[in-house]
This record gives structure tokens, C-alpha cells and sequence, in this order.
């Protein structure tokens, strides 16, 4: 006897809950509730246009819960266990989908999935329909046995952050963020002058003038999706020639990985949802940036420049040049720079920040003790792990 009135019924490759109204007399479901599917990685990717969709009428729209960066990412680097994958359907005759969320399950305990790949998590709410839809996945999880929720990695501030707030009052649930520092974003709100100091423009102008004896100086925006492909190579290259190739972190550095980043930037492209921004010289790309967009977003996942040119502070120069393109760009409202507290490139052209946190909500049946335990044991991680970046900075080694 399943809680809620939740009925289960066989889909290919996952199963269907049709959630019915609390305490509804009838037994049977209310008209227009949604529907619940919790597919695995196969049958999600049967429904890859559906999810396409999804993320054009998003709450809160990011690349990284788009189905052509997230089920790549599935698809090629994930090792070991995959999550579930959760849609939810209006069941109004049109099953049109209004949420998607990959989710973990460990015990009472159940994450939105997210990698260090992604600069965000793999959830999707439909703009129009975002509270049926996340009280829909809750009381899924809720019958699963789950008891908390993190959604990790959100804006702060931002229309999920607020919607899951929302949910927690409405529902009587215990709800805590936790920060998780700021990040340089560009919005159109951003004055020009904004940014470095004087003594930063004229040692970066400096700099420039003697990059310039090596070549012309070019800055070009790639979006066509052949144009994309072909210069992902040489952003790849670039990579992997500078310390993340020392470290073992580049995208070559792992043969999953690449094929990962390859397929996640060509689908996108194809799309129009891929950027690259590069300075050339002498038709060499030195600096390279690879960006994806959802909706009037854009996110800068990847920056890395050509270290036979170091000198010269070529990363700064693209990001210039890249900020200016941005700001001309009238279907762009915010750019996500992706990038740490500590990363000083960006933070010192990009002066506007966003404040991040991960959010836990409890669920239905959830007892507070057993909130509170799952609370500290977030915040004794995040501080052990916060200790551990410092240590690690103090040392001179890249996170």
C-alpha cells in the first residue's frame, strides 16, 4: 500500500507514478495531476526532443540540465552506479513534460546529480508549471523512501533557490541552504567602465604591445557548428599543453572525458547553444574560451590559453575582447563565468557576483533529528573539504 495515493504502472525502461490527490476519496487520480517516470539512462534518451523542450520553457534555464550536455556526460565519462532520471508529465491529455531531474539515492538521502564537469545540476523545472512539478518529484522520492533532497550549486538568489523556499513553507518541511561562495557573472545591467584598476589596464595594455611583435592580434566568436567542432580540437590542445595537462585534469586527460566534451559541444552547436571565443596571433590560437547557452543565458565552462604565451597574459586579453562581444549581444541578459571565488582572472574584469549555495529540503515523513543530522553532516564535509582548498592553496597547488 503505497502512501499518497500513488499508483505504479510499467513504462519501457522505467516506471510511471501517476500521483493522485492527498486524501482524495475517489481513488482516483485528480484530473491534470502529474505523472512521475523514473527512467533509466536508455529510455531517458528516447525522450531527448521532449527534454529539448523542457529546458526552452526552464525555470531558471543552464546548459548544464540540457539533455545534450548532461546525457553525454551520462553516456561517455560516468563511471560506476548512473543516476535515475525523474521526468514529470502533465497528465492532461498532452503528457507534455514539465520537469526533469537526474537524481542519486543513497539511504534517506537523495541528490540532484551533479559533476565537477557541470557548473550546475541536472534539473529542469517548466517555468509555468515549477511548483506542480518539484512537489511532484518530492512526493516520488518521498514514497521511495527518501527523506531529504540537495540540490546542489544553485544561484542563491535565484528563481529555483526561491521556488524550493516556497515548497518547504507551503509544505510545513524543514529547509536549509548552505553557501557555497560567489562567481564573476556579466549582466547587461553591468556598466563598461566597470572592472580592473588603472594600473592592471595599462600592465595588460603593456603586455599586449609586446604579444603584437609576435603577430597580428585577431579575436573571432565561433557558433557554427562546423566552425565549433574543428576549433574544439585546438582548444583542446591548448588544454591540455597547460597545467590542467600537468595535472591530469585536462579533457584529453581521460579518453571518456574527451568524448564527452566533443559530444556535448557538437550537439550543442548544432543547436546554435555553442560559442568559442579565441584571440589568434598570427593565426595562432593562443586563448581560447568554449561557452553554452540555454535560453538568454550563456555559461563560460572552459578558459584555457596557449602557455608558450603566458607571458603575455593572453587569457586576459580574449576575456576582454569576449566581455565587449557580451555586452553587444542584445539576446544575452547573464553570463555565468563558472569560475571560483579564487580564480582572479575573471574576478577582476567581471566585478558583479552571484552568490551560490547548495539547498537541502526535507520531505514528506521527514523527522527533524533526522534533518538536522543529515545538516551537519553537510556542513562538517563542506568545511573539511574548504580546509582542504586552503591547505592546498597555501602549498601553491591548483585545486
Amino acid at each position: 500500500m503505497f502512501k499518497f495515493g500513488l499508483i505504479l504502472s510499467v513504462v519501457a525502461h522505467g516506471r510511471r507514478r501517476r500521483l493522485m490527490s492527498e486524501g482524495g476519496a475517489s481513488g482516483r487520480p485528480e484530473p491534470g495531476a502529474p505523472v512521475v517516470e523514473r527512467l533509466d539512462f536508455e529510455a531517458a534518451a528516447a525522450h531527448v526532443e521532449d527534454w529539448r523542450d523542457l529546458c526552452a520553457r526552464a525555470l531558471e534555464p543552464q546548459a548544464f540540465a540540457d539533455p545534450d550536455f548532461a546525457l553525454s556526460l551520462l553516456r561517455h565519462a560516468e563511471r560506476g552506479r548512473r543516476p535515475d532520471i525523474l521526468f514529470v508529465r502533465s497528465d492532461d491529455g498532452r503528457r507534455r513534460l514539465i520537469g526533469v531531474a537526474a537524481v542519486e539515492t543513497k539511504g534517506a538521502d537523495a541528490v540532484v546529480w551533479k559533476r565537477p564537469l557541470a557548473a550546475g545540476p541536472a534539473i529542469a523545472l517548466a517555468a509555468a508549471e515549477a511548483p506542480r512539478a518539484f512537489a511532484a518529484l518530492a512526493r516520488a522520492l518521498a514514497e521511495d523512501g527518501a527523506r531529504t533532497l540537495l540540490v546542489p550549486e544553485i544561484a542563491a538568489d535565484g528563481a529555483l533557490a526561491r521556488l524550493l523556499a516556497e515548497h518547504a513553507s507551503a509544505t510545513d518541511a524543514p529547509h536549509r541552504a548552505f553557501d557555497r561562495g560567489v562567481r564573476a557573472i556579466l549582466t547587461r545591467a553591468a556598466q563598461a567602465g566597470d572592472g580592473p584598476s588603472p594600473r592592471h589596464r595599462r600592465e595588460w595594455e603593456r603586455q599586449e604591445r609586446r604579444l603584437a611583435e609576435r603577430g597580428a592580434i585577431a579575436f573571432d566568436t565561433l557558433s557554427a557548428p562546423d566552425d565549433v567542432r574543428d576549433s574544439f580540437e585546438d582548444f583542446l590542445a591548448i588544454e591540455a599543453a597547460g597545467w590542467k595537462g600537468e595535472a591530469g585534469t585536462a579533457l584529453v586527460a581521460e579518453a571518456g572525458r574527451a568524448a564527452f566534451a566533443r559530444a556535448a559541444t557538437r550537439l550543442l552547436a548544432s543547436r546554435g547553444l555553442a560559442r568559442i571565443d579565441r584571440l589568434t596571433v598570427g593565426g595562432r590560437p593562443v586563448a581560447m574560451s568554449v561557452a553554452l547557452r540555454a535560453g538568454r543565458r550563456l555559461a563560460c565552462w572552459k578558459i584555457a590559453h596557449d602557455p608558450a604565451f603566458a607571458a603575455h597574459s593572453p587569457g586576459a586579453m580574449l576575456v576582454r575582447r569576449m566581455t565587449a562581444s557580451l555586452r553587444a549581444d542584445a539576446s544575452l541578459d547573464f553570463t555565468d563565468g563558472c569560475a571560483t571565488a579564487d580564480q582572479a582572472l575573471l574576478n577582476r574584469l567581471w566585478p558583479e557576483r552571484q552568490s551560490m549555495a547548495d539547498a537541502l529540503v526535507g520531505l514528506r515523513g521527514a523527522d527533524g533529528d533526522g534533518f538536522e543530522t543529515r545538516a551537519r553532516s553537510l556542513a562538517r564535509r563542506r568545511g573539511l573539504r574548504d580546509g582542504l582548498k586552503r591547505i592546498a592553496k597555501a602549498a601553491g597547488v591548483r585545486p
